[in-house]
């Protein structure tokens, strides 16, 4: 299968080949991104900084062990966001939902994660699964708010759901460091 500039899909090629190659060619075109990091982190490397300015729905998992960056990437017209053993800082003021689950032992740093909630104020379904572990350098166990980071509103948020182990422990910090109306609907698992 020959996909252009000379490249061919041989009997060694993968189908996520052709699209780590093909992809940065069309970001700035993409509505829709579904990206499987199978073997290396590097392929999302392509993704950290960029702005994706069409870009309405993405899935990103990794069976690589997690993935992260501290460089945000930029999706103004993102609504839906998906990603599954994998976290990449993200910058989507149109966002209506989102997915991060993190099964591994790894967890999102809550400045980082606090960072992205707050650049999405039109957030209505936040699904957290085990992304929350505290650790040593972040909040306390006690369930005290983080005193380095200010409160994040979410003023349109319809529903929170939490899965995690220990879930008051590490939800209660989360918790008071986010606003939302009174009539979310909250769930811990």
């Amino acid at each position: 299968f020959d996909y252009g500039k000379g490249n061919r899909l041989d009997q060694w090629g993968t189908l996520a080949a052709v699209v780590n190659d093909l992809t940065p060619t069309y970001f700035h075109r993409l509505e829709s991104l579904a990206l499987s990091i199978a073997y290396h982190k590097k392929d999302t490397a392509q993704i950290f900084g960029l702005t994706l300015p069409q870009l309405k729905h993405m899935y990103l998992e990794s069976a690589y062990g997690k993935i992260y960056s501290d460089t945000a990437f930029n999706a103004p017209k993102l609504l839906d966001l998906r990603m599954c053993e994998a976290f990449l800082p993200f910058q989507a003021p149109s966002l209506r939902s989102l997915f991060i689950g993190l099964l591994s032992s790894d967890s999102v740093p809550w400045s980082t994660l606090l960072d992205s909630l707050a650049c999405s104020p039109l957030l209505e379904e936040l699904d957290v699964n085990g992304v929350l572990e505290t650790r040593d350098n972040d909040a306390p166990a006690r369930g005290v708010r983080p005193i380095w980071h200010a409160r994040v509103d979410l003023p349109h948020l319809k529903s929170l759901a939490y899965w995690g182990g220990y879930c008051l422990r590490n939800f209660l910090p989360f918790w008071m460091n986010i606003r939302t109306p009174s009539e979310t609907d909250v769930s811990l698992r």
